[in-house]
Parts: C-alpha cells; structure tokens; sequence
C-alpha cells in the first residue's frame, strides 16, 4: 500500500490470511475524499503461477472550524453601562461533527459551554459597568475553546474589543462687581463656562443654565446685556454670559446668588453639572423725604448753622438758596420747601433737592446721585426756582425729578434716625 508506506512478505496456507493494521495521519495536501488502494501480488509456491487482487478504501476528509467576534460599545465614562456582543459560529465544513466549545471572557466573568452544528452559532449579550480605576482604553478578549466531537482536535480562536473612556466635565465661573453697592445702582454679574471634558469627549448638549437670583439664562430674559452661550457647548470650548440687576432696597444686607450649569454628553444620559456663586454687600439709602427735613425731626437737624448736619451741606433752614427767580429774591432753603409748587417743575425739583442735599450731609449718598445732583445745581444756575419753565426747559426739569424721585422710592426704612 504505497500511501500507507507498507510493503510485505508473507506465506500463506490455504484458508489461511493476514491481517495488517496500519495508522496515517492525514495531511493537509491530502484530496478530499482520501482514496487509497492495496494490492496483494501472490506466486503459488512450486508451479509459479502469478494471482492479484486489490482493496480501495476512501476516506471522507470534513474541516472543522470556527469563527468568534466580539462588538459593542465604543465610547464611555465611569459609571455607564459598556454593552457587548459576542457570536461564536461553527463554521466547519457540511459534514463535519459538531463542536463542543467553552466561551470565556474574564472581565465579563463570561464561562459558558455551547455544543455547534456545522453553521449554527451562540450569542451571547453581556453588560459590564465602567469602573474608576479601568484603564483607558479599556480592551478586553473573549476566547472560545472548541473540541470535534468524536474527534477530540482542539480548536482555539479569540476577538478584542476596545472602550474608548471619555472623562466630561464642565467649570462655571461668576463674578459680582462691585463687590459692595448702594441699592438702587446696578450690580453687573459675568458668568464663563468652560467645557472641561477630555479632548476625546462628546460635545455637551441640552445646556441648562438658570440663576437662583435671575432665572433661566438661555431664555429671553431683560438681565442678559450679552451672551455667547447656547445648549451646545464642545470639547473645549467656553462661553459667557454678562448680566446687570439694580440693587433693591429689600435685598439682603450680603445679597449671593448662585449659577446652576447642567448638560448631558452628547448621546448620554448622564447631567454634567458645576454651580458658582458670588455675593454683594448692599448698603441700603436712607433717604429722607422733603417733608421730613421741612417740618418733621430733621428740623431740628440744620436749623443752625453750627449743625453739625448743617456745616456738611453748607447751609441751614436761613440760608438763601443760592438760584432763585426774581419773584422769590430772598427765600431761604426752608422757604423754598415750605413753597406750593403751584404746578412749577423748578419747585418740585428744588423740594426733592434740598432733601437729597441734607440726606447726603447726614448719611452719605450713591456716587449716581451725587453726580445728579450736580447736574441739577447746573440746571437750576439756568432756571432757578420759580421760574417756570416751558417747553424743552420743563422737560428737562421734568427727566432730572423723575431720576431723583428714584433716590426717594427706597424710603425711610434705611435711616438711622
């Protein structure tokens, strides 16, 4: 049998027969099926006679094999869920025998034995959550050990697959300016988010930011002066939001108010969140009203001119007042108070004025109503007291009351006495 490699002797009587066992391990070259043919050559012992025969024997040679592959998720951060997929298929040839396989993968604490047809394969779907101390990326392997049934060849086959870790993060900012204001001026507020997210991070998404002071800030909202943020804000990337609010004579003495920043990772659930807050000391007016200082306990207040009150505004209830019509050539500072108005911008705003006045003597005024002030003794060198104004002269009166009544809206609360 030449491919068994057998070539020999023997003598047989007759009903007489010999028997060979022979092993082969078949080889990769080997056709399929494997035909092999041997071939006895006989002589009949004393006469010479020559008697052949022959034997074929075919063996079917079947291919076992097998596939393995492992997808799933390719983008995480610690604490989501990590979704895989592994598939093992039999991918022998038709008339293979089936293979018995364990499936394993350690940081799934996958182990699981499966029995395959020739074409048929195992899912398995595994969740693993992402932990803190994963390195990153984060590559795991699943292996499939397989033997032929009835056979016992060994197969082996492995798949990886890679976690990209993305770590998000978002930083908020605010700033209070200035830091100590009188009610009635404006506090300007400046907010800047910064996307601190690794550069390998989605884009943060579904932005909300509100303001325990100033509500939601990427809704229409009168405080926002300007702002460069939106519900989108990517890897790296920041905005700022500029904000004012007038300070109220009802605020807290220390008035804080915080930012709340939140936004989801694009494609996650997860809240990025970061808050900031700042805080103002509001110095609350006092603000006495012309009545006060015409007849009530402020009277008694600048009525000398060794007051002290007195001596800090440079005049008390006698001293002239320094713009005066014609028709009231004479009248002291109380005088101008105790005047009916008589419909005359001039005397309303110099009631309102001479009160501003002593309140600044007594306690100290917003550097804004100072500065009004100023701007109304200009006015009054040009229409002094009782002149009545008209037309464009008493608008102008006019604007400068209305922006000193507002000196007067936070009241007498404030005052010390």
């Amino acid at each position: 049998d030449p491919i068994l490699g057998l070539n020999k002797n023997v003598n047989l009587a007759p009903g007489a027969s010999d028997t060979t066992n022979a092993t082969r391990t078949t080889l990769a070259s080997d056709p399929d099926p494997l035909v092999n043919t041997a071939a006895a050559d006989c002589t009949v012992d004393g006469f010479g006679n020559k008697v052949r025969a022959t034997a074929s024997h075919t063996v079917n040679l079947f291919q076992p094999s097998m596939t393995i592959t492992k997808d799933g998720d390719t983008l995480s951060k610690v604490g989501d869920d990590v979704n895989y997929t592994i598939k093992v298929t039999n991918t022998s040839s038709a008339d293979s025998p089936a293979l018995t396989c364990t499936v394993s993968d350690p940081i799934l604490g996958l182990n699981k034995s499966v029995n395959l047809a020739p074409g048929a394969s195992d899912t398995t779907n595994a969740t693993r959550i992402t932990q803190a101390g994963d390195p990153d990326p984060i590559v795991n392997t699943a292996k499939v050990d397989c033997t032929v049934d009835g056979f016992g060849n060994k197969l082996h086959a492995e798949a990886s697959h890679s976690v990209n870790l993305f770590q998000p993060g978002v930083d908020v900012v605010k700033l209070c300016s200035p830091s100590q204001v009188a009610a009635g001026n404006a506090i300007t507020y400046t907010i800047t988010i910064q996307n601190t997210s690794s550069p390998d991070s989605p884009a943060l998404v579904n932005g909300q930011i509100s303001d325990s002071l100033l509500g939601d800030l990427l809704a229409p909202n009168p405080a926002v002066v300007s702002t460069t943020c939106t519900q989108v804000l990517p890897s790296g990337a920041s905005c700022s939001i500029t904000l004012t609010r007038l300070a109220q004579s009802t605020d807290p003495d220390t008035l804080t108010n915080t930012v709340i920043v939140n936004y989801n990772p694009q494609a996650f659930p997860n809240v990025i969140t970061d808050t900031a807050s700042c805080s103002v000391t509001v110095q609350k007016i006092c603000a006495h009203s012309p009545g006060f200082w015409k007849g009530g306990n402020g009277i008694q207040r600048w009525d000398s001119p060794s007051d002290p009150i007195a001596q800090a505004a440079g005049f008390y209830t006698g001293t002239v007042f320094p713009w005066l019509a014609p028709r009231f050539a004479g009248k002291t500072y109380l005088g101008v108070m105790q005047t009916s108005t008589s419909g005359d911008v001039t005397i309303q705003l110099g009631f309102k004025y001479i009160a501003a006045r002593l309140d600044q003597a007594a306690f100290g005024i917003p550097q804004n109503y100072a500065t009004l002030l100023d701007a109304i003794d200009v006015y009054f060198m040009a229409h002094p007291v009782g002149s009545q104004p008209s037309g464009a002269a008493r608008d102008q009166g006019t604007a400068l009351l209305n922006q000193l009544n507002t000196f007067f809206l936070f009241g007498e609360s404030a005052c010390p006495f």
